[in-house]
């Protein structure tokens, strides 16, 4: 009914040896572990390098055809910008070449052109007279310096 309490000292004793019981088959269990595990270790090491030289050696094969092929695309890729850039640049000339000739040759010409043909076209004298400029002047609001000015600035 009642319930025997122990002596502090043979409770002691007791957590004692059950501690100590504890730490022994824990010690045992982890020996036991690490020589399966020492032992399993040996054993895949030699699978793992054996099939690590041959997956390293495929890796290598594929990295190796993988490198070939970019290179190859980048050699065509590069020769493709080549023949790019020589085509705009021919494309340029192309339109700057002619736009330069004629500003040098085309105005002696269109010269002689408007000389032959002015009589036709209407054209006797392409200069102003002074006298309808002045009546443009007089029109402009601008003082007498402005206006002065202005004259010097055309030539009249």
């Amino acid at each position: 009914m009642f319930r025997h309490k122990p002596n502090k000292e043979e409770s002691k004793s007791k957590s004692q040896k059950s501690t100590e019981e504890k730490e022994k088959s824990v010690k045992n269990v982890v020996e036991g572990k690490e020589e399966k595990v020492e032992e399993d270790k040996e054993s895949t090491a030699i699978k793992i390098s054996s099939t690590a030289d041959d997956s390293l050696h495929e890796l290598l094969e594929k990295n190796l055809k993988w490198s070939q092929i970019i290179y190859e695309q980048n050699r065509k890729i590069n020769s493709k910008l080549v023949w790019s850039a020589v085509a705009s640049w021919l494309r340029l000339l192309l339109i700057l070449v002619p736009l330069v000739l004629a500003v040098f040759y085309l105005p002696p010409l269109l010269k002689n052109v408007f000389s032959q043909y002015g009589s036709l076209l209407g054209i006797v004298n392409p200069s102003v007279d002074s006298s309808a400029l002045n009546s443009i002047f007089d029109n402009l609001p601008l003082d007498s310096s402005g206006l002065e000015k202005l004259k010097t600035l055309l030539g009249n």
